[in-house]
């Protein structure tokens, strides 16, 4: 349990109370635990606990829960939950690979092993707060953590975690806000290439690639909808009825708009009512993209003539 060893080093260097562990489980504890559960452990998980039953790090910001925390997926997915962090609630499958489940209901793969993930976030945190677990000059005046840093994290995350999508994933973030488009996509990719079920990744790539390829961001927004909540997938499928509806196919408008309404029958008028609501405001951009994907699960509907009126003011002509 060599790595457990590194683990105790690396939080040796920080003062009491930045870092809190478990005393080490037995084995009869660990199998009092997997009953419970109705799941064996994974080899990872069941090391870790043979070490600390339970660690948090960074005063909580991260947390392994200890063994009468953890729990089977209340997706029935096989998975045992086993922590939170801020970005959402984390889980490990019978292999121990670490999956971390967005409040929107996306899971990515956030660790290629326990260890691996635990040695990412170590190192990211390590950015942003120090020895007496106080954070370093690390925000803008918005109160943002400075785009370099973040960018860096990334960066550090995957260099000890490649094969990890959730660092990729957090490298096209940062790439994007920097302007550089074609590296952000790049980054989903390879995050895509990790893990080809990281939903929040197919629908981030069909928003990048949508201007480019009407017909692949289509495809990438109705991948995205095999994950998530009932709402966040009934509007994947609406960006890509209307991504449909531009390229002229409503054999498939009306496939995507069907599948969108099986998950929430009032989202057209949900989108319309927003759309007006922009409008009033003077958002005219924001209520022709609401408008336009209430035209593309109804076009029967009122949000139709919105579009239109909406797009006819757009053409006039500026007087000065």
């Amino acid at each position: 349990m060599a790595f457990f060893d590194r683990l105790r080093t690396a939080l040796r260097k920080y003062e009491d109370g930045v870092h809190e562990v478990g005393d080490a489980v037995d084995a009869k504890s660990l199998k009092a635990a997997e009953r419970r559960i109705g799941r064996s452990l994974p080899t990872g998980l069941s090391d870790l606990y043979r070490s600390f039953d339970g660690i948090r790090l960074f005063c909580e910001t991260y947390t392994i829960w200890g063994t009468d925390g953890i729990s089977s997926s209340d997706l029935d997915d096989g998975l045992i939950a086993i922590g939170e962090g801020p970005e959402g609630l984390l889980f490990v499958d019978k292999k121990g690979i670490v999956f971390l489940r967005e409040e929107a209901g996306d899971s990515i793969l956030a660790g290629t092993t326990l260890e691996r993930f635990l040695d990412a976030v170590l190192a990211r945190e390590a950015l942003l707060v120090d020895r007496e677990g106080e954070f370093k000059e690390v925000f803008e005046p918005t109160g943002e953590i400075d785009l370099k840093v973040r960018a860096k994290r990334a960066q550090v995350a995957i260099k000890l975690d490649g094969g990890a999508a959730l660092w990729h994933f957090d490298a096209a973030e940062t790439a994007l806000e920097s302007g550089e488009a074609e590296a952000a996509e790049a980054a989903l990719e390879r995050a895509l290439k990790a893990d080809e079920h990281a939903t929040a990744a197919w629908a981030f790539l069909g928003a990048l690639r949508r201007l480019r390829d009407a017909q692949d961001a289509e495809d990438c927004f109705v991948r995205s909808a095999a994950g998530g909540l009932a709402e966040v997938r009934a509007e994947r499928l609406a960006e890509a009825a209307r991504l449909a509806l531009e390229r002229g196919d409503e054999r498939a408008r009306r496939s995507h708009a069907d599948s969108s309404r099986k998950y929430d029958e009032t989202l057209a008028e949900r989108f319309f009512e927003e759309a007006q609501s922009l409008r009033k405001n003077g958002d005219d951009e924001g209520a022709l993209s609401r408008a336009a994907l209430s035209s593309a699960l109804d076009p029967n509907g009122e949000a139709t003539a919105l579009l239109d009126e909406l797009r006819r003011r757009r053409k006039l002509p500026v007087l000065k």
